[in-house]
């Protein structure tokens, strides 16, 4: 195999389908927590335990994507700091913070 069919085959194995398309980088953030960035979009991806623990943070909340798996990145990626701080910067968290007292003041953390 060449050089560059082994890049294409490795990338394909590393490549998940988002509801922004097939991801083109996956950067964990923490556990259960990745970055996902598409062609044209990307947001986080959480993992069953996460979205569980979500959950119970924000009950009845629901992403304008409908899964608490899947949080785009031009508005409901502020929640995932919001949600899980201690996997963030402080800096980070705080403008999440701003950020969701904002545009979604009926949630209270």
């Amino acid at each position: 195999m060449h050089a560059i069919d082994r890049l294409f085959v490795n990338r394909m194995k590393n490549t998940v389908e988002t509801p922004w398309g097939p991801s083109q980088h996956i950067e964990p953030v923490a556990e259960g927590i990745d970055f996902i960035t598409t062609a044209g979009h990307g947001g986080y991806r959480l993992s069953k335990p996460r979205q569980a623990e979500f959950a119970k943070k924000f009950p009845g909340y629901v992403p304008f994507g409908g899964s608490l798996q899947w949080f785009e990145e031009d508005c409901e990626a502020a929640m995932v700091p919001v949600a899980f701080p201690e996997c963030f910067a402080a800096e980070a968290v705080e403008r999440a913070r701003n950020f969701v007292r904002k545009y979604r003041e009926h949630l209270s953390f």
